[in-house]
């Protein structure tokens, strides 16, 4: 069953920290198989801080349906059940209304290949995944997150 059309996966790499290292962190949250093909497709913009210090702002969009389906697939079955509940239960909080679901991922673990949510640091990788049409209602984001993660 199709769910989700595009993922889009960003984070943000300040002055402290090695731009390659935050990409194999964005990397880390594909399927291996897909790591070094998305590599070349991570884009960046240069912004500045309040007192001016460079921060990249990294961007990875994921837009064929088929791929962006198995990486989502990929972050929910890396994630530990009681986090996949979470994100079940606070639903109303992620989904936007127009077929996008919100999910802020803590940066260091995604380097280290672990897939944890985190809702209070700043130091996250930022995931819009945009469900097909047919997917609108609540109720029926948690079922076909839960078909998802069992497939």
């Amino acid at each position: 069953m199709k769910i989700v059309q595009k993922v889009y996966i960003e984070t943000s790499c300040h002055a402290t920290e090695e731009e390659d290292k935050v990409k194999q962190a964005m990397l880390n949250l594909l399927p291996d198989d897909y790591r070094e093909s998305f590599r070349e497709k991570i884009y960046t913009d240069l912004l500045h801080g309040f007192y001016g210090n460079p921060i990249l702002l990294l961007k990875l969009p994921v837009d064929t349906p088929e791929v962006a389906q198995k990486c989502f697939k990929h972050i929910l079955t890396g994630m530990g059940e009681s986090e996949f509940e979470y994100i079940l239960s606070t639903i109303d909080i992620r989904y936007d209304g127009k077929g996008n679901v919100y999910l802020r991922l803590n940066k260091q673990s995604a380097y280290l290949e672990k897939i944890i949510l985190d809702e209070e640091s700043d130091d996250i990788v930022k995931l819009k995944v945009t469900l097909y049409p047919h997917i609108r209602r609540e109720e029926d984001i948690v079922q076909s997150l839960k078909r998802l993660r069992s497939k």
